[in-house]
């Protein structure tokens, strides 16, 4: 933290003290997040509150959060209990699995259940949503060790909280859609991957079923114990096109609508559509760089 607020000094002085614009990606918006809110920071910087306050109003324009993924991904879960099927099986979805089970940046994008709070995993007895007690156990169900159930308590359930705290500064975020997607094997619905059933038991199997993200949002969008979801928040908009960027579900991208009761600073959202405005794709499309730039 303490290097990237000397990088933007350095960039804010070689400006003639223009603020500067903070832009993340995907992992980087979290990132970027967490410098601008964390209370953890001031001590390591240390600085006051009024002191933080003012050096961000001072050096700090905005933020852009491109295709952020701030509360996380349903399929953080399914890579932690039956792996990644990878392009023309170059590698067994279990040998993944205990690879990516040991990574941080699958560890940090386990779904927050404020956004997804319907059961997400199913087995032939039992269903479970991504709270924190349902997740521990059913990622020990599927064979986890406890020093990486330790990993995840520590540096993913215990910082959720935060990442629910508004910035309080111009905030920008511009994502992706995939609606042209088109189903896998296995799998009902448009959009991407968002509850499996496991109808064999979790211990080193994979999904019989998955339901992607029109049968989830329909869901959240009829019962009425989920009327203050963050779907339900998005004005205006079809249920065909609420779907994710190939990596980060539609829920996770307009997570930030929420900032809006928290913070009287602007904040917009801009969402490019078309065929494979993806994850990444997202920078092939020029109207990007021109919002950017504009």
């Amino acid at each position: 933290h303490a290097d990237l607020k000397s990088i933007i000094e350095d960039s804010f002085l070689k400006n003639q003290g223009v603020p500067i614009v903070m832009i993340g990606h995907s992992l980087g918006c979290p990132t970027i997040h967490n410098f601008i809110t964390n209370p953890l920071i001031l001590e390591e910087l240390g600085m006051s509150v009024q002191d933080w306050e003012n050096w961000k109003r001072a050096h700090i324009k905005c933020i852009v959060l491109v295709s952020p993924c701030l509360t996380g991904s349903p399929t953080a879960v399914k890579t932690m209990i039956s792996g990644l099927a990878l392009p023309f099986n170059i590698l067994n979805p279990m040998t993944s699995r205990d690879l990516l089970r040991n990574f941080s940046g699958v560890m940090s994008v386990l779904p927050d259940p404020m956004i997804f709070p319907y059961p997400m995993i199913k087995t032939p007895t039992q269903s479970f949503t991504c709270q924190d007690e349902d997740l521990l156990k059913v990622l020990t169900m599927a064979g986890m060790t406890s020093s990486q159930l330790k990993a995840i308590q520590v540096n993913v359930l215990s910082q959720r909280i935060n990442m629910r705290k508004a910035p309080e500064i111009e905030t920008h975020v511009l994502t992706g859609c995939c609606a042209d997607s088109n189903p896998k094997p296995n799998t009902i619905g448009k959009g991407m991957e968002m509850a499996f059933t496991y109808g064999k038991g979790l211990l080193n199997q994979q999904p019989t079923e998955i339901e992607n993200e029109s049968i989830i949002y329909s869901e959240l969008k009829s019962n009425p114990i989920y009327k203050n979801n963050i779907i339900n928040l998005v004005p205006n908009t079809p249920l065909s096109q609420m779907c994710g960027d190939y990596t980060v579900p539609y829920a996770s991208l307009q997570f930030p609508r929420i900032y809006w009761s928290y913070q009287n600073e602007p904040l917009y959202f801009k969402q490019f559509t078309g065929s494979g405005v993806g994850h990444t794709k997202i920078f092939d499309n020029p109207l990007l760089f021109d919002y950017i730039f504009n």
